[in-house]
């Protein structure tokens, strides 16, 4: 398989695909701010935390790949903020379907963000790239609730 760096133009359109995904993730959570405080969207509801959280993951991802480091350690608290709120949802089969789509996106979101790991001339100067975070399989997440830990019930 070749080096995605030596081939030409890769790493400019990785750059501009991730810059894309960042001012992505910024309309959606002005979007979304902007719907709750209109009284369209209920805070507390699974629409709202997923557009948190589907914001503040490619926000994270831009802000990353950047080396904006207080940006993108907000963004994955702001993440962490609302996997809580989906999993304190009364509703168990919302909770299973939110964390099997929350690992999904996290798992792209890793892969998205391995060129720039990897290689650490195409950022700004810095000397060494986060180790990627081990995101499990959504085959671990489980299917019937009586598979589920007791304060997932």
């Amino acid at each position: 398989m070749p080096d995605m760096g030596r081939i030409e133009g890769v790493e400019e359109l990785l750059s501009t695909l991730v810059s894309l995904a960042g001012w992505a993730g910024a309309a959606v959570t002005i979007g979304e701010y902007a719907l709750v405080t209109n009284g369209r969207v209920s805070p507390s509801s699974v629409a709202y935390q997923g557009l948190n959280i589907g914001g503040a993951a490619a926000l994270a991802l831009s802000a990353t790949a950047s080396g904006a480091w207080p940006s993108a350690v907000t963004n994955l608290i702001w993440i962490a903020i609302g996997i809580q709120a989906v999993l304190s949802l009364k509703h168990v089969p919302v909770r299973l379907i939110a964390v099997r789509a929350v690992l999904r996106v996290l798992r792209v979101l890793s892969v998205l963000a391995e060129p720039f790991a990897a290689s650490p001339a195409t950022g700004p100067s810095h000397t060494a790239a986060p180790a990627p975070v081990p995101v499990p399989s959504p085959a671990r997440v489980p299917v019937a609730v009586g598979a589920l830990p007791a304060p997932l019930r």
